[in-house]
């Protein structure tokens, strides 16, 4: 019954009857609703309320009892052994998750009391986790406020819970516990907002927004089985407390403010170790606790990759030897995702999770081969011809398979017009948005300077660069570029684009003369060797100079006549690292190039 029912009851009478009989009628028939109404709450609560202040048990029979203040538990033998009031206590907070309900205040001081000193682990442990009900977090929330409670089943929590690091002491608003509940909550919303996508049809190989980072990962979470994502709450709740073989370098990297430097390995127990018997003692499976000891033992990788900026063949294959299979692979992305869920996260870093999804979509392509088979198929829907379709595929691969090819659409078009009206055709500059990473694309003629060009565009007009990635169709040598830059919630002049398409034009920014205003590169510069002719410029600072960028570029153009592809930049606790991948001219000696650049300042 809506509102317009409920004013209406008199046009029940017909029009044979007075205005005055209608609206007698009509406020007779609401009294009695109302009436009813009362009458049936009141009755309803009374009966609810009736049978829980006495109680009523979850299970017949069973020891667990819902009353009118929640859950709570029949007591059990002042002498039950440690193992028995494990296990009652946790398969009451098991219930508790298992159907959304409270657990009794009261059981602070009755179920639970005390149990920082007898609480073992019991299977329930990992029930908790294998339920695929409820909150986790919310579970582990009330537990967290029993003294020592967690400690027992997790040797080391307790130290870590008590210890600080970068975030606590950057943030200054919560300890590392509520912070590790704070990720298991980011989880479990993944997995539910993937369920009800999955019930409107939408699945993990749909076409999804370029603005909907959230939904990406929660897709991925619908195709994991119950093993792997048992095992990225696991990995989320223990992944600081074994002791892992990065955990002695880990602490000597430190923030020094830190007390001792120590951030992970808080149980003494090395990784090998720490799981050992949890199939027995606490329920899980082989296969998670495997699945565990590889995302801990892996906890940075997607990141430190990403830091490499060029998602190449050989970073791919790297990433795909290391998971051995598709299951690990998507684990991965997803405990990492939930893991920097707010810390690092897409909003404060975009170009790194650019990155890092363009590394997981070409590695997922590894292990099914048809997943980036369907980029023809994509470009006909966006309404590509057959002579666009052609010169995009001159790309390679390396744009084909990854996250770029959803913006390389835009400029089919403009790359064919080049292609026409020759040498003296116009390049297009365009502003795009992939979830929170803002990038200006570029479609024009290839040519070693481009990258110094537009970075010193950029530069002069105060807008700095996180990454850029430039391919190039060398049989008909146009580029298509795309530039991650970094706004810092400012908006971007309105004649950005008109600006850094005017710079190409004239090959701005290139000029001898140029060298003068250069800002200066205090730092150290190495250039290795990748393969004949294919160098890295790694640049180290102690300092965050605007322009670095575009004067590293325009050293590598002026002094090496090198041709840039890809380059990113980032900060450490303590430096500014910037890398630059760049194709030596042919014949062109590596150890001038090497020595060159060792002199640059």
């Amino acid at each position: 019954m809506n509102f317009d029912d409920f004013t209406s009851f008199g046009d029940m009478l017909g029009m044979d009857v007075s205005e005055s009989e209608r609206f007698d009628f009509a406020n007779e028939v609401r009294s009695r609703i109302l009436s009813a109404r009362r009458r049936l709450a009141s009755f309803s609560r009374g009966i609810i309320e009736r049978e829980l202040h006495d109680g009523r048990c979850v299970a017949p029979g069973g020891p667990i009892i819902f009353g009118a203040s929640g859950l709570y538990s029949l007591r059990l033998p002042h002498d039950a052994a440690p193992q028995e009031r494990s296990r009652r206590a946790l398969s009451l907070l098991l219930t508790a998750q298992r159907y959304g309900l409270p657990v009794a205040p009261s059981e602070m001081q009755g179920t639970f009391l005390n149990a920082g000193d007898w609480m073992v682990q019991v299977p329930e442990v990992g029930m908790l986790f294998q339920e695929v009900r409820g909150s986790l977090a919310n579970a582990f929330e009330f537990l967290s406020k029993v003294d020592g409670a967690v400690a027992r089943p997790f040797p080391g929590y307790g130290k870590f819970e008590t210890s600080l690091d970068e975030r606590v002491m950057t943030e200054g608003e919560f300890m590392r516990g509520p912070l590790e509940r704070q990720k298991m909550r980011a989880l479990e919303e993944f997995v539910e907002l993937g369920r009800e996508r999955n019930k409107e049809g939408v699945t993990s190989s749909t076409q999804v927004a370029n603005t909907d980072e959230t939904l990406r990962v929660a897709l991925v979470t619908t195709v994991l089985d119950s093993d792997h994502l048992t095992a990225i709450k696991l990995a989320l709740k223990t992944k600081r407390l074994p002791l892992s073989p990065s955990d002695e370098n880990e602490s000597g990297e430190a923030d020094q403010r830190l007390p001792d430097g120590t951030v992970s390995g808080f149980s003494g127990i090395p990784l090998a170790d720490y799981y050992i018997g949890w199939e027995e003692s606490c329920g899980f499976s082989k296969i998670t606790l495997e699945v565990t000891r590889f995302l801990v033992t892996n906890r940075r990788v997607l990141k430190d990759l990403s830091r490499a900026g060029m998602s190449s063949e050989k970073e791919v294959q790297s990433l795909a030897n290391l998971c051995g299979d598709i299951q690990r692979l998507r684990a991965l992305f997803v405990f990492t995702c939930a893991d920097r869920s707010k810390w690092e996260s897409a909003a404060t870093h975009p170009s790194r999770w650019f990155l890092t999804r363009e590394l997981y979509h070409k590695t997922v392509q590894v292990f099914q081969p048809s997943a980036g088979s369907d980029h023809a198929q994509e470009w006909r829907h966006q309404g590509l011809g057959d002579e666009e379709f052609a010169i995009l595929g001159g790309f390679g691969p390396a744009l084909l398979g990854g996250t770029y090819r959803h913006h390389a659409a835009r400029f089919g078009s403009h790359l064919l017009r080049i292609l026409g009206e020759g040498k003296q055709a116009a390049p297009k500059a365009a502003l795009l948005q992939d979830v929170t990473s803002t990038m200006l694309g570029v479609a024009a003629w290839d040519w070693p300077g481009l990258a110094a060009c537009i970075s010193g565009e950029l530069w002069q007009r105060g807008i700095e660069l996180q990454q850029a990635h430039l391919f190039s169709a060398s049989k008909q040598g146009l580029a298509l570029d795309f530039f991650h830059l970094h706004t810092g919630g400012t908006p971007l002049p309105r004649e950005l684009t008109k600006s850094v398409e005017q710079a190409i034009l004239q090959r701005s920014h290139l000029a001898p003369e140029d060298a003068a205003a250069l800002p200066v590169t205090d730092g150290t510069c190495t250039l290795t060797e990748v393969r004949p002719g294919q160098c890295c410029l790694r640049f180290e600072s102690l300092h965050d100079t605007p322009g670095t960028i575009y004067a590293l570029c325009y050293k590598i153009f002026r002094h090496l006549q090198g041709n840039i592809h890809g380059l990113t930049a980032y900060r450490t606790r303590r430096s500014s690292i910037i890398t630059i991948y760049c194709q030596l001219p042919s014949g062109g000696c590596f150890k001038v190039a090497k020595a060159s650049a060792e002199q640059w300042r």
